[in-house]
């Protein structure tokens, strides 16, 4: 990896930043995508997101580790791009996969993520984790009235299954 390179030979680097990517990048209601495929009408996740842009200006390489299907790397890639995030890498490690050994094979020093099992993967590991709070299950405050329109299905179905009003 280019950043053990570096620190052989003395040069200064910014440290590896990773991000896990439903309900940390994106909206994901209690942890799980309103529509798995439709990366379009996933609604980008603040301050997250901007604490990603952030990073990368300041030099720091960010990556993606999640426990999407492998596979599931260009969905990612796709809302990365539509949304102009600066994402180097994606890692996509099945529900079952390990993010800490990714983390630690691409010299991640932190790690933003919304899941228990995750925290516990990572304790007592090199890899800082930032604990996101989960966006509760009933909360559909953050769906923009454009998206609504946009994507009637998708929202209409998923306040169906979870039998909540659609919002104004």
């Amino acid at each position: 990896m280019w950043w053990r390179a570096a620190e052989k030979l003395g040069l200064e680097h910014k440290p590896t930043i990773s991000f896990d990517f439903d309900d940390v990048l994106h909206y994901a209601p209690g942890g799980n995508p309103i529509d798995f495929w439709e990366w379009e009408s996933w609604v980008p996740r603040e301050p997250y997101v901007s604490e990603l842009r952030r990073l990368s200006a300041d030099g720091h390489r960010i990556i993606v580790v999640s426990h999407r299907d492998p596979g599931m790397e260009g969905e990612v890639e796709a809302f990365a791009r539509e949304h102009n995030l600066p994402i180097d890498a994606v890692h996509c490690v099945g529900i079952y996969g390990s993010k800490l050994r990714a983390l630690e094979e691409e010299g991640a020093a932190t790690h933003y993520d919304d899941s228990p099992s995750v925290a516990s993967e990572l304790r007592g590991s090199d890899v800082e984790l930032v604990e996101v709070p989960r966006t509760a299950e009933d909360d559909l405050s953050w769906v923009p009235a454009e998206m609504w329109s946009q994507y009637p299905k998708v929202y209409a179905r998923y306040a169906e299954h979870e039998g909540l009003p659609k919002p104004d």
